[in-house]
Protein backbone atom coordinates (compact mmCIF):
# COMPACT_ATOMS: atom_id res chain seq x y z
CA UNK A 1 0.00 0.00 0.00
CA UNK A 2 1.58 3.23 -0.81
CA UNK A 3 1.90 6.13 1.31
CA UNK A 4 -0.71 8.11 -0.61
CA UNK A 5 -3.66 5.51 0.08
CA UNK A 6 -2.37 5.33 4.05
CA UNK A 7 -2.75 9.41 3.70
CA UNK A 8 -6.29 8.76 2.19
CA UNK A 9 -7.66 6.31 4.77
CA UNK A 10 -6.35 8.06 7.76
CA UNK A 11 -8.19 11.29 6.19
CA UNK A 12 -11.14 9.83 5.38
CA UNK A 13 -11.12 8.30 9.10
CA UNK A 14 -10.41 11.38 11.03
CA UNK A 15 -13.65 12.80 8.55
CA UNK A 16 -15.55 9.79 10.03
CA UNK A 17 -14.72 10.40 13.32
CA UNK A 18 -15.42 14.19 13.05
CA UNK A 19 -18.90 13.39 11.56
CA UNK A 20 -19.66 11.24 14.41
CA UNK A 21 -18.42 13.49 17.19
CA UNK A 22 -20.43 16.54 15.12
CA UNK A 23 -23.82 14.44 14.30
CA UNK A 24 -23.40 11.49 16.53
CA UNK A 25 -24.63 8.07 15.43
CA UNK A 26 -27.37 9.42 13.70
CA UNK A 27 -25.14 11.01 11.54
CA UNK A 28 -23.80 7.77 9.69
CA UNK A 29 -25.12 5.43 7.38
CA UNK A 30 -24.72 1.40 9.17
CA UNK A 31 -22.14 0.62 7.18
CA UNK A 32 -20.43 3.29 8.63
CA UNK A 33 -20.71 2.63 11.64
CA UNK A 34 -19.42 -0.27 11.92
CA UNK A 35 -16.50 0.88 9.59
CA UNK A 36 -15.74 3.23 12.50
CA UNK A 37 -15.87 0.51 15.01
CA UNK A 38 -12.94 -1.10 12.95
CA UNK A 39 -11.00 1.45 13.08
CA UNK A 40 -10.30 0.97 16.90
CA UNK A 41 -9.03 -2.57 15.94
CA UNK A 42 -7.30 -2.11 12.49
CA UNK A 43 -5.14 1.00 12.42
CA UNK A 44 -3.96 1.50 8.92
CA UNK A 45 -5.89 -0.73 6.46
CA UNK A 46 -8.95 0.15 4.19
CA UNK A 47 -11.65 -2.00 5.99
CA UNK A 48 -15.09 -0.10 4.02
CA UNK A 49 -15.25 -3.40 2.36
CA UNK A 50 -15.48 -5.42 5.30
CA UNK A 51 -18.27 -3.15 7.19
CA UNK A 52 -20.51 -3.16 3.64
CA UNK A 53 -20.35 -7.14 4.15
CA UNK A 54 -20.74 -7.12 7.39
CA UNK A 55 -24.41 -5.09 6.69
CA UNK A 56 -25.06 -7.09 3.85
CA UNK A 57 -24.39 -9.80 5.72
CA UNK A 58 -26.51 -9.12 9.02
CA UNK A 59 -28.62 -6.51 7.55
CA UNK A 60 -28.24 -4.16 10.10
CA UNK A 61 -25.89 -2.53 13.09
CA UNK A 62 -28.34 -4.51 15.23
CA UNK A 63 -27.85 -7.77 13.32
CA UNK A 64 -24.29 -7.17 14.10
CA UNK A 65 -24.02 -7.05 17.76
CA UNK A 66 -26.61 -10.15 17.84
CA UNK A 67 -24.31 -12.19 15.85
CA UNK A 68 -22.70 -15.03 17.22
CA UNK A 69 -18.58 -14.87 17.21
CA UNK A 70 -18.25 -17.55 15.50
CA UNK A 71 -20.10 -15.90 12.31
CA UNK A 72 -18.11 -12.92 12.52
CA UNK A 73 -14.90 -14.45 12.64
CA UNK A 74 -15.50 -15.33 8.77
CA UNK A 75 -15.01 -11.75 8.21
CA UNK A 76 -11.88 -10.29 7.53
CA UNK A 77 -10.52 -8.51 10.33
CA UNK A 78 -12.48 -9.77 12.94
CA UNK A 79 -10.24 -12.24 15.38
CA UNK A 80 -9.67 -11.30 18.98
CA UNK A 81 -9.14 -7.40 19.29
CA UNK A 82 -12.50 -7.09 17.43
CA UNK A 83 -14.65 -9.60 18.99
CA UNK A 84 -13.40 -8.49 22.73
CA UNK A 85 -14.45 -5.17 21.64
CA UNK A 86 -17.77 -5.67 20.63
CA UNK A 87 -18.45 -7.89 23.96
CA UNK A 88 -16.99 -4.71 25.47
CA UNK A 89 -19.63 -2.04 24.00
CA UNK A 90 -22.58 -4.64 24.33
CA UNK A 91 -21.78 -4.96 28.52
CA UNK A 92 -20.93 -0.92 28.85
CA UNK A 93 -24.02 -0.25 27.33
CA UNK A 94 -25.97 -2.86 29.56
CA UNK A 95 -23.80 -1.81 32.68
CA UNK A 96 -24.88 1.96 32.22
CA UNK A 97 -28.57 1.10 31.49
CA UNK A 98 -28.85 -1.17 34.62
CA UNK A 99 -27.05 1.94 36.75
CA UNK A 100 -29.56 4.78 35.38
CA UNK A 101 -32.44 2.30 36.71
CA UNK A 102 -30.63 1.14 40.15
CA UNK A 103 -29.50 5.03 41.45
CA UNK A 104 -33.73 6.14 40.43
CA UNK A 105 -36.59 5.40 42.68
CA UNK A 106 -38.47 2.12 40.83
CA UNK A 107 -41.69 4.67 41.26
CA UNK A 108 -40.02 7.43 38.89
CA UNK A 109 -38.05 5.11 37.05
CA UNK A 110 -40.17 2.36 35.04
CA UNK A 111 -39.28 3.36 31.81
CA UNK A 112 -35.40 3.07 32.45
CA UNK A 113 -36.16 -0.47 34.41
CA UNK A 114 -38.42 -2.02 31.12
CA UNK A 115 -35.23 -0.65 28.66
CA UNK A 116 -33.18 -1.77 30.84
CA UNK A 117 -34.64 -5.52 30.63
CA UNK A 118 -35.46 -4.98 26.80
CA UNK A 119 -31.41 -4.31 26.02
CA UNK A 120 -30.87 -7.41 28.95
CA UNK A 121 -33.09 -10.01 27.67
CA UNK A 122 -34.73 -8.71 24.78
CA UNK A 123 -32.86 -10.51 21.46
CA UNK A 124 -31.84 -13.59 23.45
CA UNK A 125 -32.92 -17.13 21.79
CA UNK A 126 -34.07 -18.47 24.83
CA UNK A 127 -36.20 -17.45 27.78
CA UNK A 128 -34.50 -16.40 30.67
CA UNK A 129 -36.12 -15.63 34.14
CA UNK A 130 -35.02 -12.82 36.58
CA UNK A 131 -36.26 -10.86 39.67
CA UNK A 132 -35.47 -7.72 40.98
CA UNK A 133 -35.08 -7.20 44.54
CA UNK A 134 -36.47 -3.88 45.73
CA UNK A 135 -35.81 -2.30 49.48
CA UNK A 136 -38.10 -0.61 51.44
CA UNK A 137 -37.11 3.08 49.68
CA UNK A 138 -37.75 1.18 46.50
CA UNK A 139 -34.37 0.68 44.90
CA UNK A 140 -32.90 -2.29 43.45
CA UNK A 141 -31.06 -4.83 45.80
CA UNK A 142 -30.18 -7.18 43.30
CA UNK A 143 -31.03 -8.76 40.55
CA UNK A 144 -31.33 -12.73 40.25
CA UNK A 145 -31.31 -15.13 36.95
CA UNK A 146 -33.67 -17.77 38.17
CA UNK A 147 -33.61 -20.09 35.18
CA UNK A 148 -32.83 -20.40 31.71
CA UNK A 149 -35.51 -22.17 29.76
CA UNK A 150 -35.85 -23.09 25.90
CA UNK A 151 -37.35 -21.15 23.30
CA UNK A 152 -40.98 -21.07 24.51
CA UNK A 153 -40.26 -21.89 28.38
CA UNK A 154 -38.15 -21.72 31.42
CA UNK A 155 -38.94 -23.56 34.30
CA UNK A 156 -39.27 -21.55 37.19
CA UNK A 157 -40.18 -22.69 40.91
CA UNK A 158 -41.65 -20.38 43.47
CA UNK A 159 -39.71 -21.13 46.56
CA UNK A 160 -36.76 -19.97 45.07
CA UNK A 161 -37.46 -16.67 44.40
CA UNK A 162 -39.13 -16.32 47.66
CA UNK A 163 -35.86 -17.72 49.35
CA UNK A 164 -33.78 -15.20 47.39
CA UNK A 165 -36.29 -12.02 48.29
CA UNK A 166 -35.98 -13.10 52.16
CA UNK A 167 -31.95 -13.29 51.78
CA UNK A 168 -31.88 -9.85 50.39
CA UNK A 169 -34.33 -8.67 53.01
CA UNK A 170 -36.35 -7.36 50.41
CA UNK A 171 -39.26 -5.01 50.35
CA UNK A 172 -40.42 -5.85 47.36
CA UNK A 173 -39.80 -7.89 44.15
CA UNK A 174 -40.40 -6.95 39.97
CA UNK A 175 -40.24 -10.04 37.65
CA UNK A 176 -39.07 -10.18 34.30
CA UNK A 177 -38.68 -12.74 31.23
CA UNK A 178 -38.36 -12.93 27.36
CA UNK A 179 -40.17 -14.20 24.65
CA UNK A 180 -37.86 -14.80 22.13
CA UNK A 181 -40.89 -15.32 19.51
CA UNK A 182 -41.84 -11.81 19.73
CA UNK A 183 -44.77 -12.23 21.33
CA UNK A 184 -45.31 -10.40 25.05
CA UNK A 185 -48.82 -11.78 25.09
CA UNK A 186 -48.50 -13.80 28.79
CA UNK A 187 -48.91 -17.62 28.34
CA UNK A 188 -50.82 -19.47 30.95
CA UNK A 189 -47.63 -20.85 32.56
CA UNK A 190 -47.20 -17.53 32.98
CA UNK A 191 -50.04 -16.43 34.63
CA UNK A 192 -50.08 -19.36 36.74
CA UNK A 193 -46.41 -18.64 38.01
CA UNK A 194 -46.86 -15.38 39.11
CA UNK A 195 -50.08 -16.23 40.87
CA UNK A 196 -48.41 -19.22 42.40
CA UNK A 197 -45.82 -16.29 43.82
CA UNK A 198 -48.85 -13.81 44.77
CA UNK A 199 -50.44 -15.07 47.92
CA UNK A 200 -46.83 -16.75 49.25
CA UNK A 201 -45.18 -13.44 49.22
CA UNK A 202 -47.89 -11.95 50.37
CA UNK A 203 -47.85 -13.96 53.65
CA UNK A 204 -44.24 -12.87 53.67
CA UNK A 205 -44.76 -9.62 53.57
CA UNK A 206 -43.42 -9.12 49.95
CA UNK A 207 -45.11 -7.39 47.48
CA UNK A 208 -45.03 -8.24 43.73
CA UNK A 209 -44.57 -5.13 41.92
CA UNK A 210 -45.23 -6.10 38.36
CA UNK A 211 -43.88 -8.89 35.95
CA UNK A 212 -42.66 -7.72 33.22
CA UNK A 213 -42.11 -9.53 29.43
CA UNK A 214 -40.03 -8.00 27.16
CA UNK A 215 -39.11 -8.82 23.48
CA UNK A 216 -36.68 -7.12 20.92
CA UNK A 217 -38.82 -3.84 20.75
CA UNK A 218 -41.57 -3.96 23.27
CA UNK A 219 -42.89 -5.43 26.60
CA UNK A 220 -45.98 -6.45 28.42
CA UNK A 221 -47.00 -5.22 31.89
CA UNK A 222 -48.97 -7.92 33.85
CA UNK A 223 -49.91 -5.08 36.28
CA UNK A 224 -50.95 -3.13 33.78
CA UNK A 225 -53.08 -5.88 31.86
CA UNK A 226 -54.35 -6.61 35.81
CA UNK A 227 -53.39 -10.11 35.34
CA UNK A 228 -51.76 -9.49 38.98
Amino acid sequence: MGILNISNHQDHRKRLRKRFLELGINGLLPHEVIELFLTFVVPQQDVKEEAHQIIKKFGSVKGFFEASDEELSEIKFFKEKAISLRKFIREVSLLYHKQIAEETLISYSKKELIDYCIKKLGNLKEEEFWIFTIDSKQQIIKEHLISKGLTDKTPVYPKRILELALNDKAHSILITHNHPNGNNKPSDYDITVTKALDIPAQVLGIIIIDHIIVSSKNYLSMKEEHLI
